[in-house]
């Protein structure tokens, strides 16, 4: 049996995902690559995605946000 092996190369020469008014330039991973907070990571929010009828079978009052 033989494997085969491959290289990857991985490099950290990616765009920022947006930037903001301070002019920190963030990674899609919300972390800063750029600006005054620099190496700054965003807190993560609990959330779901998912159909509407298995939230209801799990939560059966679920709270829908509207804006």
């Amino acid at each position: 049996m033989t494997l085969f092996r491959q290289s990857l190369l991985l490099n950290n020469n990616f765009k920022a995902f947006f930037k903001d008014n301070e002019g920190n330039k963030w990674s899609i991973f919300g972390k800063t690559i750029e600006g005054p907070r620099e190496g700054e990571t965003l807190l993560s929010v609990k959330s779901v995605v998912s159909y509407w009828f298995a939230i209801a079978a799990f939560y059966p009052y679920p709270e829908i946000y509207t804006p």
